[in-house]
């Protein structure tokens, strides 16, 4: 059986995708210059819950596992991998400055 490739967008349909994106963000950054200093800290309380929330699903799927301890182990270990890892200078934090 022959395997059809899928087209690629028509530059139309690329330019209308990236207008909607760029009108997402705008109004991203809109509403976060709106919120007073409570809502911009219950909001980041918000994503950094629902990003554990996440980590500790993926590690349980991972895993094969039902158990909730096995998945947070999992989650410190692969946050301690990254930790090390920064540690260790394999990740910038700033761009090289332009020679």
């Amino acid at each position: 059986m022959l395997a059809v490739m899928p087209s690629l967008p028509s530059a139309a349909a690329t330019e209308s995708l990236r207008d909607l994106q760029r009108e997402i963000w705008l109004a991203k950054i809109a509403r976060a210059k709106a919120m007073t200093p409570d809502e911009r800290l219950a909001e980041t309380v918000a994503l950094t819950t629902q990003a554990f929330a996440r980590m500790h699903a993926a590690a349980l799927a991972d895993l094969g596992t039902s158990d909730p301890e096995a998945g947070w182990a999992e989650v410190r270990r692969r946050l301690e991998r990254i930790r090390a890892a920064r540690d260790a200078g394999r990740f910038v934090t700033e761009l090289p400055a332009v020679r």
